[in-house]
This record gives structure tokens, sequence and C-alpha cells, in this order.
């Protein structure tokens, strides 16, 4: 007989697809899975197979803000608290009355994982769609290298205050905030290889790294290429920090009248982009997966969701980053020989078609790419994921 398995994640599509064919793996292995999210992606988990909890998500209604800097980065806490304490009320109205047998959590829901483990005395597992942390390695600490943040900042100064009262409610009286912050957790699963983890060398067996876990099922979503013998090229930013029309748009004028065939995925972007040349297109949706098995090149932020997905595919990066997180995996990514990095202060239209032309004719490139698609074919995927999931239950 299966057991219940509770999910609850930040509400981002990079960090809730990961999690797609892991959620569908555990269904069909006769598990139950309710999945706590925002409501914006309710439907996504769904679909997986899970019943969805939805919540109102503090996240999706307060965008990023357009640029990054110390300030920029000391609101981070304080957003994910805002988003955990969301999703804890939520999942704790609905798993009262249906406890879990294990809660599996996405990195950012630092608080409400630990406390629902608590709260129902089940083991935990923690799954990270990006850069994993230890007691001794934390992005968060290298960022602020790059960013110093006051560490009086009023967001930081909020953050605490609130996460107090967040383990006053619900936690064990007299709870140690910093050592609350710095318990890793026993399971983690990393939905990437290991060579892309950040002094990945010095993980020990708490982490898995099984790489991404692509739904195979999702390459039949509905997709026709533009119509011509250029190569494919998809521009992407993410769905974060995305607002960038004057990028957008000067990509469509460098691409104008060349052979490439480009698609722009703009994500909602609310900026007219005014009209374009008959080899580009803007879409505010794509489905990533079908494009990047016929793309040629993949021009994006750095986001490991859809970087891995890209170079699954064997598809060359050309990386631009948008915050900081996507600075070190760009880095990272162009140090491992599979994409070209771009510095987005002075990106034009023409640098990118520049730095595309320029990975599509790297032979050395293509070979890097091929031994990164090995590292990630061998990594065990979704099916491996399930496996330890199973055995922490």
């Amino acid at each position: 007989m299966g057991s219940h398995i509770a999910f609850v994640s930040i509400t981002g599509h990079g960090h809730v697809r990961p999690t797609l064919a892991l959620v569908s793996e555990l269904v069909a292995r006769g598990h139950r899975v309710t999945y706590v999210v925002g409501d914006e992606l309710a439907g996504l988990v769904a679909d997986a197979g899970a019943t969805p909890v939805p919540y109102s998500s503090y996240v999706a209604g307060n965008p990023a803000p357009a640029e990054m800097s110390p300030d920029t980065l000391a609101q981070v806490p304080l957003t994910y608290l805002r988003e955990n304490e969301a999703a804890h009320s939520a999942a704790v109205r609905a798993l009262r009355a249906d406890p879990p047998h294990l809660v599996v959590h996405d990195q950012t829901m630092f608080a409400t994982g630990k406390l629902l483990t608590r709260e129902f005395d089940v083991p935990g597992v923690r799954t990270c769609p990006t850069f994993a942390n230890h007691e001794r390695f934390s992005i968060d600490a290298l960022a602020a290298q790059r960013y110093p943040v006051d560490p009086n900042h009023p967001s930081l100064v909020e953050f605490h205050l609130r996460l107090v009262q967040l383990l006053a409610d619900n936690g064990p009286a007299g709870t140690d905030v910093a050592a609350f912050l710095g318990e890793v957790a026993e399971r983690n699963i990393v939905f990437l290889p290991r060579s892309a983890q950040l002094a990945g060398d010095t993980f020990d067996d708490r982490f898995a790294f099984v790489g991404p876990c692509l739904d195979a099922t999702a390459e039949s979503e509905p997709f026709v290429p533009p119509a011509g013998d250029g190569p494919l090229v998809l521009i992407s930013l993410g769905s974060a920090f995305n607002d960038r029309p004057e990028f957008f748009r000067s990509c469509a004028e460098a691409f104008a009248g060349e052979p490439e065939r480009v698609m722009l995925a703009t994500g909602h972007l609310s900026a007219d982009l005014g009209p374009l040349p008959p080899n580009v297109t803007a879409h505010d949706w794509l489905p990533f997966p079908s494009v990047l098995s016929h793309a040629d090149a993949c021009v994006n932020h750095g986001g490991f969701g859809t970087a891995l997905m890209a170079l699954h595919y064997g598809t060359p990066l050309v990386l631009v980053p948008q915050m900081v997180e996507n600075e070190y995996a760009s880095e990272l990514l162009a140090h491992q020989g599979v994409g070209r990095l771009v510095d987005p202060a002075t990106v034009t239209g023409e640098t990118v078609v520049k730095e595309t032309r320029a990975a599509l004719a790297d032979e050395r490139m293509a070979g890097d790419i091929a031994r990164f698609r090995e590292e990630m074919a061998t990594a065990g995927g979704a099916a491996r994921a399930a496996d330890i999931i199973e055995h922490a239950l």
C-alpha cells in the first residue's frame, strides 16, 4: 500500500517544474501526493498527479525588483519568509485532517518544511533546484560578498522578527533562530549533476545529485517550428527578472534579415515590442521541452531549469544572467565549456548574434556539452529521487 507524501514549494516555475516528474513517478509507484503550492501553479501539480493545496502566494503577488542590488538581496529572505507563512498556514489546515507520512520541501521552504516534519513527526526530504548548501558552503554567503548587505537593513530586521514569531507560534518554546536556520537536512535531492554544484566535492552522502528530472511526455506538447532552414534560436530571460523590453527589442533588430529563426519567450512582458521582423516571433509562453528539442541555440538567463533542459537536448547556451544566483550559475556553466557568458550590463542584440554564432561554430563546446549530457543521463533523475524518498519512508 502506498504512502501519503506531502510536497510544499515556493510559487515559482523554476522550483515547481523540477519536481513534477518526481511527483508523477511517485504516483505511478502507488503513493498519494498532496502538493502545497500557490494558486497560479496548482494546475501544474494536478496534471502531474498530485492533489493541490493552493494558497495565496506572496511571491506571485510581489514581482521581483527590476535590478539586482544589495537592497534587492536584503529583501529576498523576507520575501521567502512571507511565502513560508502563507504555505504553512494552508498546509496545516489541509494536513491535520489527512496527515502525511513524509514531507518533501523546496529549499526556500526553510521554515515550513521543518515545522511540518515536527508537527506530524515524520521524515523530511529537501529538494534543491539550484545550488545546495551545507554547513561550510552557502550561495547566500557568496552573494553577500558580491552585493554587500547592511545587516541592519529594515527588511532583514523584519525577517528576523517575523521568523521568531512564526517559530514561537508553531515550534518548541525558545527555539534558537540561528541554529534553526543553520540546520542542514539529512536527506537532500539536488536537481543538478554534481559538476554543476559550486564546491561540489565538499558535499557528503546527505546530498544526492540526481540531475534534472525531465518529463519525457513534455516533448509531445504541440509545437511547430517557424518556417525556414536557418538555425532556430530560443531567447528567454526566465520568469522573474524578465522585464527587459529593450533587450528583446535589441535582439529582434539585430537578427532582422539574418538567416536565424528567433523565438522570444517574453514571459507575459507588459511592454509592447512593436513590429517584429518576419524571422522573429514573440510568445508569452512556449512549451520549452518541445522547442529545445528542435533549437540550435538557447540564449537564457542562467536559470538551471532552462539551462539544463537545453543541455539535455544538446543545445549550446548563451548566458545573460539577471540575478546573483544566475551570475554564479552562468560563470560555472561557462567554465564547464557548455555556454558563452555575456555581461548583462553591456549586452546588445549585436552581442547576442555574435555569441550565438560563436557557440554554434564551437566544436570544443559541442564536446563539452556531450560530456555534460552524459553526466546528467547517468545521475538517476526522477527514478533515483523516488528511490530516496521511498527509502526515507
